[in-house]
């Protein structure tokens, strides 16, 4: 089956697997109504996907991978609401759609971003035949690291603390292996581990699968430079100098900051990047060199 179709398949299991656990009664019907906005807002569920391939390449089964795939895409839904916020990267628009707090109202959506937050970790740590304590006490840890301060939270606060600064391509490796690389490496583990795989051996492979495959644009952003991110929005709005790409040695290949194709027209707009540097390349070991 092409993987394309097979997780087309996995997005609309964790969708009916999303909504189900989110169908209780609250005292504030709104709060549980921007919930819903913001998980349910037409994204790709590449964590999620992640999370069900993973558990099926290692001879697991679905059933197992549910709770796990709820929960990092609640985690990663979240976040989007925070980033979007006037505070954070201020976009007003996500997906085609007004953000949450746009739809909504600014403190509608941080509460609706941190009930979700909330119930990542109810859902994880429910009870569940098919796993057992042990594993699903793991599970919380790996996703509790991966969105902290060791992760998802301290990517997007170093993203936060170097606006218009010019960062060096290791700063921004750092940065964008944290914001967004973190959650992509905690879904492997977790669904390593709903399929039954616990030691740190048995891991050791499926977790280097984030840092080498570029198979889809969620998972190349783990790397990507700055441009690609939605803050790049909002540096077009600002009145950042235009510089010409005069450092590309592409040769026809797009760059890596401004993701274009050279012309004599050619500008980027990237602030951080004192020059434009061509995409990564695949060394002889099969390893990306960035």
């Amino acid at each position: 089956m092409a993987l394309n179709t097979l997780l087309q398949q996995y997005a609309l299991r964790v969708e009916a697997a999303l909504d189900t656990r989110l169908q209780h009664r609250s005292i504030e019907p709104r709060l549980q109504d921007a919930m819903r906005y913001a998980l349910f807002n037409g994204g790709k569920r590449v964590r999620p996907g992640l999370v069900y391939l993973c558990n099926q390449l290692l001879g697991g089964d679905l059933d197992a991978a549910d709770l796990p795939a709820s929960a990092i895409e609640a985690v990663h839904s979240y976040s989007l609401v925070h980033d979007d916020l006037p505070a954070m990267d201020d976009d007003d628009l996500r997906r085609g759609k007004p953000t949450c707090h746009i739809a909504f109202d600014e403190a509608s959506a941080i509460l609706a971003g941190d009930a979700l937050q909330c119930c990542a970790f109810e859902w994880l740590a429910s009870p569940q035949p098919m796993l057992t304590a042990a594993v699903q006490l793991r599970m919380v840890a790996i996703l509790a690291r991966a969105a902290g301060d060791r992760g998802m939270v301290a990517g997007q606060a170093f993203d936060l603390a170097h606006v218009g600064q010019s960062l060096s391509l290791e700063q921004l490796q750092q940065m964008h292996r944290h914001k967004t690389g973190a959650l992509l490496t905690a879904a492997v583990e977790l669904g390593a581990l709903s399929a039954g795989i616990t030691g740190c051996a048995a891991l050791a492979m499926p977790l280097a699968w984030p840092s080498r495959c570029r198979t889809t644009s969620s998972i190349s952003k783990a790397t990507r430079p700055p441009w690609a991110s939605p803050r790049a929005r909002t540096w077009r709005r600002t009145s950042q100098p235009l510089r010409r790409c005069s450092d590309y040695r592409g040769r026809g290949k797009n760059c890596s900051c401004c993701m274009q194709r050279p012309s004599t027209s050619w500008r980027c707009l990237d602030p951080r990047l004192t020059r434009c540097v061509p995409w990564p390349t695949t060394s002889s070991s099969g390893t990306t060199d960035v």
